[in-house]
């Protein structure tokens, strides 16, 4: 029981109505180029690849080439946007891991949600 009181304690700490929400609200927001390339330039390339088979250098490339970024920076916001999820979206679970515990960080969730 101490446990649990000790964790209920530690959960209401961490607990911030407004910026919970805050969060949350970033959920489904367009995405920039920049965004996406920042992304993908700091992604390790050793990252295993989707079950679509496009490996991560393919993304990488793209970060580097105004055109192609743009490109696929289009097709996840006409997804957000429209609230449609692709195909190949569907053929992966994201986890996210607390990095730093007691405090989520939902807005790291949104990026990993939206890439493979």
């Amino acid at each position: 029981m101490e446990d649990v009181n000790r964790w209920v304690v530690e959960l209401q700490a961490t607990h911030d109505q407004k910026k919970l929400a805050d969060e949350a609200n970033q959920i489904g927001k367009a995405i920039s180029v920049k965004e996406f390339c920042r992304f993908y330039k700091l992604k390790q390339e050793s990252t295993k690849s989707s079950p679509s088979g496009r490996h991560v250098g393919h993304y990488k490339v793209a970060a580097k080439v105004e055109d192609l970024s743009w490109l696929h920076t289009v097709i996840i916001n006409v997804s957000l946007v429209c609230g449609v999820s692709l195909d190949r979206w569907k053929q992966s679970v994201n986890i996210m891991i607390e990095k730093d515990p007691g405090s989520p960080k939902i807005h790291r969730l949104r990026v990993i949600q939206l890439f493979e």
